[in-house]
């Protein structure tokens, strides 16, 4: 048997259910960890934003940055021991998690989430900007901005 270096890739990581920490309207999307996590809502809200899980595993926290880290000396050292690399390396290496996890940005709660899955079907991506403009009640346009940088590292991935 021949064997390929896909053999020894491992299996992708499960995707959680997280809840954005903003003071805005309610998201939710999906992450597989806390590193991607972190990935995907600092560029959102400029460490202003938290995250937490939703789901039945057990709970993983994204700290609102912000509030709790004030030099970037700080915060280099926080997501070194947090991560065990520097976050350059982080996002180089989980850029198209991070894009995946940024479109899937969704207005709402956990139960909204689940009504808009069950109408949407297949047509996730056709129906999420509908749903996103009916939810959405407040100027600050996260859903948008997700969006849009997951578009950004897909066209940066793809160069």
């Amino acid at each position: 048997m021949i064997e390929t270096a896909a053999a020894h890739e491992a299996p992708p990581a499960p995707m959680r259910l997280w809840e954005l920490e903003n003071p805005s309207d309610r998201y939710t999307f999906e992450a597989p960890d806390e590193e991607v996590a972190a990935l995907a809502i600092l560029p959102i809200g400029h460490g202003l934003y938290g995250a937490h899980t939703v789901d039945a595993g057990p709970e993983l926290r994204v700290p609102i940055i912000a509030f709790s880290i004030r030099t970037d000396a700080d915060f280099t050292a926080w997501w070194r021991n947090r991560f065990g690399r520097a976050v350059d390396e982080s996002r180089q290496e989980r850029l198209a998690d991070v894009a995946q996890a940024l479109d899937s940005f969704l207005c709402g709660d956990v139960g909204d989430r689940r009504a808009f899955a069950a109408v949407a079907g297949d047509g996730w991506r056709e129906k999420r900007e509908d749903w996103h403009d009916a939810k959405r009640t407040s100027l600050a346009d996260i859903g948008a901005r997700a969006w849009g940088l997951a578009a950004k590292f897909r066209e940066e991935l793809s160069r």
